[in-house]
């Protein structure tokens, strides 16, 4: 009798996995640009990549959210724009509203969805000029931000498509849905955790890349311990938080929000470590703007406090894990 395949993301055989990857990473790098979505947005939809986890009746590509992990994995190793992501996060919250007028759109690329979580009366939206439509996730529901309700920039000092706009938004009626905010932000968290990992496993790459022909004392500096053992360790850690991440992913149970968080809280520290380290192996130029390191150490560390903050998420899931720890 013959092994079973193993199975990644969801339903997918590891070698159909590994294409579905490769197409993912072959559009992000061509397409791409680290600044302007519009163009790759519109590939990944017209691909197909942005309706994982999404029923085919619905217009979405069917499969699990764990294909739509993939992706994301991919989009951090191309360094994809963050506007991306949350195409790929928005497209299930416009699900929620059961709208096909406005969920088509976004699966093709056609119109860019910003996904914004929060409470309250004011709300950060990132990206001020990027995006068609915008949807506001809270503890109330989920529902659609208009243009309108943007008030005065956060951040003046960035370029103006990159700003952060402060909306003020009446808070929505109704009794809090707990489980349902649960649900979303482990789905982005996750999401935005996969592209940490993918974005971590790309710096890791050309780092060692880079310390295996710079020389230094007549040898090439990955050869010294200081310099090889953290890199050997942050591969090892990259590896255990993915896993992590998979095994969220594969929950089924009513434990798998917080399965989700754990792995998504996991990946976001490996990553971070993992990019500092590759900073200090990198030298010099890790510390340049001519090179990439600084902004896939931005990315990740940002991506740690999104959908929630960090601490946030942690004191939530230490509680989670409290109630449900038998006396």
């Amino acid at each position: 009798m013959s092994a079973p395949k193993r199975v990644l993301f969801g339903e997918l055989p590891a070698g159909e996995a590994q294409a579905l990857a490769e197409v993912t990473r072959s559009i992000a790098l061509d397409l791409g640009d680290g600044r302007a979505p519009t163009k790759l947005v519109r590939a990944l939809g017209e691909s197909g990549l942005l309706g994982f986890g999404i029923p085919e009746d619905r217009g979405g590509s069917g499969g699990t959210v764990g294909l739509a992990a993939l992706v994301a994995e991919e989009l951090g190793a191309a360094m994809a724009a963050p506007p991306v992501l949350h195409q790929l996060v928005g497209v299930h919250l416009l699900s929620q509203l059961e709208n096909a007028d406005l969920l088509g759109p976004t699966l093709t690329g056609e119109s860019l969805v910003l996904s914004v979580f929060g409470a309250g009366d004011a709300v950060e939206v990132p990206f001020a000029a990027t995006w068609d439509l915008a949807v506001l996730c809270s503890q109330r529901g989920t529902r659609l931000l208009d243009r309108g309700c943007l008030s005065a920039p956060v951040d003046t000092w960035i370029a103006p498509d990159w700003r952060n706009v402060r909306a003020e938004v009446p808070e929505a009626g109704g009794a809090s849905n707990r489980q349902a905010w649960d649900e979303l932000t482990s789905l982005a968290g996750t999401l935005g955790a996969a592209y940490s990992l993918g974005s971590a496993r790309a710096l890791l790459t050309e780092t060692a890349r880079y310390v295996g022909v710079r020389e230094q004392f007549g040898a090439p500096v990955g050869s010294f311990q200081a310099v090889k053992h953290p890199l050997a360790n942050a591969w090892i850690d990259l590896r255990h938080a993915r896993e992590l991440v998979l095994a969220g992913l594969a929950g089924a149970d009513d434990s798998a929000a917080t399965d989700l968080r754990l792995g998504a809280l996991a990946a976001g520290s490996a990553a971070q470590r993992c990019a500092e380290q590759c900073l200090q192996a990198m030298g010099g130029i890790g510390f340049t703007w001519e090179s990439d390191v600084h902004r896939h150490l931005k990315a990740i560390a940002a991506l740690r406090h999104w959908p929630v903050p960090e601490l946030r998420a942690r004191a939530a899931l230490r509680a989670e894990l409290l109630d449900s720890t038998p006396p």
